[in-house]
């Protein structure tokens, strides 16, 4: 891709048939912008339906495949996953904001990012470097992630954070333009809007060394 295709645009949007409700950017910078809860356990922030989504900037309804979105594909667009149960997700680009909800089994292994809202998440992994990261609802999920705030999570029990551990040819690069190249501890430090005392929280850990997934390469095609 060119070198312009990599920098994350100003703005986001989707294409549309109808009109949405709010842009998924714009409720991912309301969420972020929140400094407490921000949900009730129930609450579900929107709904994505595939006839209100552009086609090549989302993977919604599928089971048992394996899903590719090479470098130059999405170029720092806005991204959603939704409704996808047995699935492995490879995303060899950038994103502005990921939206992923309703996920049963899954693998994701997702480059750059801004924002990501992941909600409703049970049994997957998934790694992604985000500027922000927000995790609502998730059940027995393994997050390696990459971010420059503290995760957020909220309703949920039984998730585990290490390192980013994806790499794809145009990864570094990637990573450079959102300002994500340098290695930090940042990921680890997990907030959990659920639980206020001073003692570790029971709904998260660190993942011990010897259970960590190694490197996670992608040198396919499609």
């Amino acid at each position: 891709p060119s070198r312009h295709s990599l920098s994350p645009p100003a703005s986001f949007s989707f294409k549309s048939r109808r009109s949405l409700p709010a842009s998924l950017s714009t409720l991912l910078r309301a969420i972020h912008g929140d400094t407490g809860s921000t949900s009730r356990q129930d609450h579900f922030q929107g709904n994505t339906r595939a006839t209100d989504m552009d086609a090549d900037l989302c993977f919604i309804d599928r089971e048992d495949q394996v899903l590719i979105k090479q470098a130059g594909d999405v170029r720092g667009r806005d991204f959603v996953l939704s409704r996808l149960r047995r699935c492995t997700i490879y995303i060899c680009d950038t994103c502005g904001a990921l939206r992923v909800d309703r996920l049963e089994d899954c693998r994701v292994y997702v480059g750059p990012v801004r924002s990501v809202l992941a909600e409703k998440l049970e049994s997957c992994v998934m790694a992604v470097a985000a500027q922000q990261l927000r995790i609502h609802s998730a059940k027995n999920c393994d997050f390696y992630v990459h971010t420059r705030s503290g995760p957020i999570i909220e309703y949920s029990s039984q998730v585990r954070f290490a390192r980013y551990n994806f790499r794809y040819p145009d990864s570094m690069t990637h990573l450079q333009a959102f300002g994500l190249e340098k290695d930090s501890d940042i990921w680890s430090k997990v907030e959990d809007f659920n639980w206020l005392r001073t003692q570790q929280s029971p709904n998260w850990k660190l993942i011990p060394q010897g259970e960590q997934d190694e490197i996670v390469s992608y040198t396919g095609t499609s």
